[in-house]
Order: C-alpha cells, then structure tokens, then sequence
C-alpha cells in the first residue's frame, strides 16, 4: 500500500480512535509497553489514545501501526450465490491465472489458497480500499477477502464471499472467464426476492429460514428491520397524510410512518408478535433484515447460536448478506444461559454458516413457488 510516513500526532490519535477499529484499550496498552511505558487499564480510552500519540514515533514504529491497521479485518456480513454446474479446480485456476495478471496492473491481487485435492477452494483476494474521508492513516488500506468455492456437490458449485461490491463484481470476472474458454454459459442463482413483490410472502422467506435451519430450533428474534417497497409507495399517500393536519401528534407519527418512512427498525423479545410488528405489516411493510438466537441441541450442553440476515438493497430485496455473531454457553451451575456473547471457533463458524445458507436456498425456493 502507499503508506504515508509523514504524519502528525493527531493523524495518529484519529486512528487509534477511529470507528469500527479494533485498537481497543489492551492494544493501546501493548503500544505503551512496547516502548517500556506503563499505563493504566483503567484510564480512558481517548486519554490514553492522547497520551501515546504524543509519544516520540521512529520509521519502525509508524510500520508496526500500520501492520496493526491492515491485519484489522472487517466483521463484515458473508453473501453466498450458487453457480447451478459442478465446477472442477482446474476450470477455477485457468480463470485466476488469466485474471491475476490483470488485476497486477491496478495493485489488486488474487491467490489460490487451497490444494487440488481439497473439497473447497480458498481465495484470497487483496486489494486497495481509499477512502479520503478517514483519518490520514486509513486513506489507504490494503482489504483483504476470503472467497470459496465448495466443490463437492454433484451438479452445483456453492460460492460464499464477504458481501462487498468489489467481491461480487471480481466473482462475475471469474464465471465470464470460465465461460470464454468452456464456451458454456453458467447459470448462476443469487438469493433474492426481486421478483416477488407481495410483502407477505417476502415475510414468509424469513420465517422460514429462521425456522427451518437444520438441526436448530429457533428460541427467539430479538430485533427485525421492517422495510417498504418503493413501488408500493404512491403519490396519493403522500398527498392524503400531508392534508390531516387535524390529527393528533400521535395519529400524525404514524401517518408518517405509513407514508413516508420506508423502513424502521424495532428490537425486542418476541418481536414477531409485538403490536408494532404487526402494524407495519399491515400497512405494506415487510421484513429486510433480521436478528435471532436458535438452539442447537445436536451437542450438549445445548448452544445458543446468534445470527443475522438480510439484504443489502431493503426495498428491492437483494443483496443477500449474513452473519453468524456468536453464541451464549449454558451455565448448568444456574440453569441458564450467558449474557454474554462469546466468538466461534472456525469449524463451528464454518457449520452454522452451512446450515444458514442451506435454509436460505430453501426458503426462496419455497417463495417462489408460492408466487408462481
């Protein structure tokens, strides 16, 4: 990447307080230790950010940072598409070859992580990401995306990708290549719910695949954005609820809500059977996103496994994006479950997301039926 060197010590400070960073208060303590300076864990985070940013910084140390910078990945949501042909890696490493050496000439960089006799194929796909409007530091990072290709279906090919343009559109890249010397036309089939316009039966996707996850029981949806097509929105309405002005303020917010808001976000247990929930939907809203915990009873102790589902375009309904968060252990010493969150190991990680895509799949074929 083009690091910037010449940097001041509120370039630094604006980094190691930047948002959605994970230079969280024991990095910050690790910095201060490795220039033999003792801190305080109990100190503020900005007070301590202030205070190592104003301290003496030499060529290794600004190189240290940014390595901490660019081994910051992304918590970002994973997306999944499955090419409906059985792929073989030979077809995959053609296409890549051809297509690393494009890349190579605007710093991009894509390389094969896996072996031939392995059931999936791993990607790594390297790239610049800029953006002037962070701090000076993170103008330019170096992103790097996990992209899979399961190869063991016999007449499909599974592919799972962080839910970024940039992945999608490098994913594209990649089936036109196989197309060009295959001279075969793959179809591909996205998650999507495009083409099924009734909110009620949108809704009826996601409950579904909330319910129907293998091997776990749903126990509880704690939050759902609701969202409203643009095409089901009309002039006319707009129109009728600007005119009342006779309407209590109460009367009026939900005037607006039917009327010009396209979507709300409501949390809560047992959110599928809150009055609110259920007045949207009534007036034309549907689900776009969800959050819900389910319980795996295949292990014991029973796991609780959190998720979230939705897509990117709410109003559209595509771009299908998810993520498994975590998961809450069982204390048999109070018979309950933890408040807190705990991460997933890879392989479990690796299960869930499985099982997560398998549901999404059925679940949009089940949409689809019902719409034709």
């Amino acid at each position: 990447m083009s690091r910037k060197f010449h940097i001041t010590s509120i370039d630094i400070f604006d980094t190691l307080m930047a948002k959605g960073r994970r230079i969280g208060i024991h990095g910050l303590i690790n910095m201060a230790k490795n220039k033999y300076i003792l801190v305080s864990k109990d100190d503020d985070k900005e007070k301590l950010a202030e205070y190592i940013s104003q301290l003496p910084y030499d060529y290794d140390d600004i190189v240290s940072l940014y390595e901490i910078i660019e081994q910051d990945t992304r918590r970002e949501k994973l997306s999944t598409m499955q090419i409906k042909k059985k792929m073989e890696y030979n077809q995959f490493q053609e296409a890549i070859d051809n297509l690393s050496t494009q890349l190579a000439n605007s710093g991009e960089k894509l390389t094969i992580k896996s072996n031939p006799n392995q059931p999936i194929l791993f990607l790594e796909y390297e790239y610049p990401d800029i953006d002037f409007g962070k701090a000076t530091m993170l103008q330019e990072t170096i992103m790097r995306d996990r992209i899979e290709f399961s190869l063991n279906k016999p007449h499909a090919t599974d592919v799972r990708f962080a839910a970024n343009q940039k992945c999608q559109i490098l994913i594209d890249k990649i089936i036109k290549e196989i197309e060009q010397f295959t001279s075969d036309k793959l179809q591909v089939d996205e998650i999507e719910l495009s083409h099924i316009p009734d909110g009620g039966r949108r809704n009826q996707f996601f409950f579904s695949l909330i319910s129907k996850i293998p091997g776990l029981d749903l126990d509880d949806v704690s939050g759902v954005k609701i969202s409203k097509s643009n095409t089901s929105m009309s002039a006319e309405d707009d129109i009728n609820d600007t005119q009342d002005e006779a309407l209590e303020p109460d009367a009026i917010a939900t005037k607006e809500l039917t009327g010009f808001i396209k979507e709300v976000a409501i949390k809560g247990r047992a959110i599928l059977s809150q009055t609110e929930y259920k007045d949207f939907v009534s007036k034309g809203f549907f689900i776009s996103n969800i959050v819900w915990k389910s319980l795996d009873k295949t292990i014991e102790p029973n796991l609780l496994v959190e998720f979230e589902a939705g897509f990117a375009n709410h109003q559209e309904c595509k771009g299908f994006q998810y993520t498994v968060k975590g998961a809450y252990s069982f204390k048999k010493s109070e018979s309950i479950y933890s408040t807190t969150r705990k991460p997933l190991s890879e392989p479990e990680k690796l299960k869930y997301k499985s099982k997560l895509e398998e549901s999404a799949r059925k679940s949009k074929k089940e949409a689809s039926h019902e719409e034709t």
